[in-house]
This record gives C-alpha cells, structure tokens and sequence, in this order.
C-alpha cells in the first residue's frame, strides 16, 4: 500500500510522500531520463550554474531527499542531493527541487547550490 493510499484514497500531488517513497519515485524516474520533465525556470537556472540535463538525472538516480516536503504553488516540492560519500566535486554542493507528478514522472522546479555544502 502506498503511503497516499491509506484512508481517502488521496493522490501523491495532494499530500507529502513520505522521504523513502518518494526517494524510490525519484530514482526509478531517473532511470529513464523520458520521465525527468523540466521547468523553463529549471532550464534558466541550470545554464547560469552551469549544470547540464546529464548531472541532474545523475544526482536524481542516487541521490536523497534532505529537509520535509515542501508546498508551493499547489504541489509538494522535494529537495534532493547527492548521498554524503557518493558525490563527485562538481556534485557535492548541487540541489535539485523536484515535483512528483506520477509515480514514474517527476518535474524538476531548480536547481542550487548549497552554500554549507
């Protein structure tokens, strides 16, 4: 049972997934590049940091979600980095936002990156 599927039958896009099911949407999303939308914004963003399509579905494959689910606009916004340990230095510091749209497509808003590291 999913964890939007206890009690009113409530779709992902209308209440936080918990952190290891949406880890599990993300990466298997990411496993197929088809299934990572992006954002204009995201697009904009990636070219001013100097971030490419191929390190974002990279970080999505392996990586965590850090912090609670967030909403903005209507929808249920997750931060994920790369796992402490598994990132290479261009990676280290990169954050992705991203919207679980289906349960094998996600939408990516931005990305950042993290000045603490």
């Amino acid at each position: 049972m999913h964890s939007w599927e206890q009690g009113d039958n409530i779709s992902p896009m209308e209440q936080p997934l918990a952190k290891a099911a949406a880890e599990r949407i993300i990466r298997q999303a990411a496993s197929l590049p088809s299934c990572v939308e992006y954002r204009s914004h995201c697009w904009e963003r990636m070219a001013q940091r100097h971030v490419d399509a191929l390190d974002v579905v990279r970080l999505l494959r392996s990586g965590e979600v850090i912090g609670s689910a967030y909403r903005r606009n209507d929808e249920w916004r997750y931060r994920v980095r790369e796992r402490p340990g598994n990132a290479p230095s261009e990676r280290k510091r990169l954050r992705v936002v991203v919207v679980v749209v289906t349960e094998d497509r996600v939408s990516c808003q931005t990305v950042y990156r993290d000045r603490d590291g």
